[in-house]
């Protein structure tokens, strides 16, 4: 497809899928697999322009390529690694105009095998997409205020669709700001990642030929017990304390790392 030429047709999301290995995830399994959902993602439409806008549910750095395909020719017509198009943390921002009208499949992989499928329509300059015609449903009068449920003894029962929501948002906000701290000397030390209000230190120290430094790392039987995180948090986190490592303490190129079961390595090539 030319990318240089412009259709200005409108663009329309008509669903979304998770997947990783080739196993759908399922909402539910959020917790465990950040998924992308309709609310992650934006077609804005301008006289001049018209663009995809997705924001990612982790940190875009986790992420590899992000391609689209036109479904019908099964043609991969644009391809990029999400590092390169990445705005702040875990916003991408696509101009879309050189799709021309029909369907496409938007693919993003991320480092742990998951990936994300949005599919989109494009329609011909001049013709509106179909409406939806929303399903019409009571609303509480909201001058009453919120419902109150109450046990067999009038004990006020907790609301537990807000409880979850609030979770959920206040795990979303620990993950976007989590970060990691060095402290310590050159020859020794303690990497820090912090999430939240939950950290956990690391020991570093300095290594010896190609092996700039190591970072030491509970096996997988401690995981839990030394650091207070769930296990399957843990390829994510060494992963995330692996890549930071390798960004805010070396300089040269070559530089890469080496995860086993009790380390992270700091390699020269």
């Amino acid at each position: 497809m030319d990318q240089s030429e412009e259709f200005y047709g409108k663009v329309v999301m008509s669903s979304i899928d998770n997947s990783r290995n080739g196993v759908n995830v399922k909402e539910e399994e959020n917790n465990i697999y950040p998924i992308l959902t309709p609310n992650n993602v934006k077609l804005v439409h301008y006289p001049e322009s018209q663009q995809l806008v997705i924001w990612l549910p982790d940190s875009g750095r986790l992420y590899d390529t992000i391609t689209i395909e036109d479904v019908k020719s099964k043609d991969i017509i644009w391809n990029k690694k999400v590092d390169d198009i990445l705005s702040g943390s875990i916003q991408l921002i696509i101009n879309t105009l050189f799709l021309s009208p029909g369907d496409f499949r938007v693919s993003i992989v991320k480092s742990d095998s998951l990936v994300y499928r949005i599919y989109l329509k494009k329609y011909p300059q001049g013709v509106e997409p179909p409406v939806e015609k929303l399903q019409e449903i009571s609303t509480p009068d909201v001058e009453k205020g919120p419902i109150i449920y109450r046990d067999g003894f009038g004990n006020i029962l907790p609301d537990e669709d807000l409880i979850l929501r609030d979770k959920v948002i206040e795990k979303m906000q620990a993950k976007f700001n989590r970060q990691v701290e060095f402290e310590g000397t050159v020859r020794s030390g303690t990497v820090r990642y912090m999430e939240g209000t939950r950290s956990i230190s690391f020991y570093t120290e300095m290594g010896g030929g190609n092996c700039i430094f190591y970072i030491d790392i509970p096996t997988t039987d401690k995981w839990e017990e030394l650091t207070g995180f769930k296990l399957s948090e843990r390829e994510e986190i060494v992963k995330f304390v692996a890549e930071e490592s390798v960004r805010k303490q070396t300089r040269s190129s070559g530089i890469y790392y080496l995860i086993g079961e009790r380390d992270i390595v700091i390699m020269n090539s």
